[in-house]
């Protein structure tokens, strides 16, 4: 049996959903048609900032700033960053209509892809598979390590790890294939 599904697309798809989350720490699994994703998800908190203005409460500010956390030193409130634990499932419905919305998108903003985005690299993993006529299994990326699960038309299942940069290598190889130039990156 040969593999010759489309995994580039539904994955990219995925990937600009999980952007718009910001989701970090990836798990995507294939279940049938389907694909379960598993992440940590951003969220922001609101604190209250210190309300006097002593010079504890200035460091506390400096410090938060440093950190990420926002105050103006004046009351107004700091954010923090904390992630949750996210999981959900994509049909091919759902991948239908997040493309045509992201297309929609894709056509107002012109220009080049981040090729380190999580869509890119998503689609990168996607066509890393198509390319070896394989089956997607799933993918796991955590900080710069990103690990393919796919599996060939004998059976034999591979587990492969990368880097994000020489994923983005090879997003560079698949850009130049699809332009239909013939120079070689990889």
């Amino acid at each position: 049996m040969i593999y010759s599904a489309d995994y580039a697309k539904p994955l990219r798809t995925i990937g600009q959903a999980l952007e718009a989350l910001h989701v970090r720490d990836i798990d995507i699994e294939s279940q049938g048609s389907d694909y379960l994703v598993r992440g940590k998800m951003e969220t922001h908190l609101e604190q209250p900032a210190p309300q006097e203005d002593t010079h504890e409460n200035k460091i506390r500010m400096v410090w938060g700033k440093l950190w990420g956390k926002k105050a103006d030193g004046n009351g107004h409130s700091q954010l923090t960053s904390s992630f949750v634990p996210l999981e959900l499932r994509y049909t091919p419905e759902d991948i239908e209509r997040l493309e045509r919305e992201g297309q929609t998108l894709r056509n107002n903003a012109g220009g080049m892809p981040n090729n380190h985005s999580v869509s890119q690299i998503l689609r990168t993993v996607g066509g890393y598979v198509e390319n070896r006529r394989a089956r997607f299994v799933g993918v796991s990326w955590k900080g710069q390590s990103v690990t393919i699960q796919y599996e060939k038309s004998d059976g034999q299942k591979n587990v492969e790890e990368m880097t994000v940069s020489s994923l983005y290598d090879y997003c560079i190889h698949m850009y130049m294939q699809r332009a239909g130039r013939n120079d070689s990156i990889a």
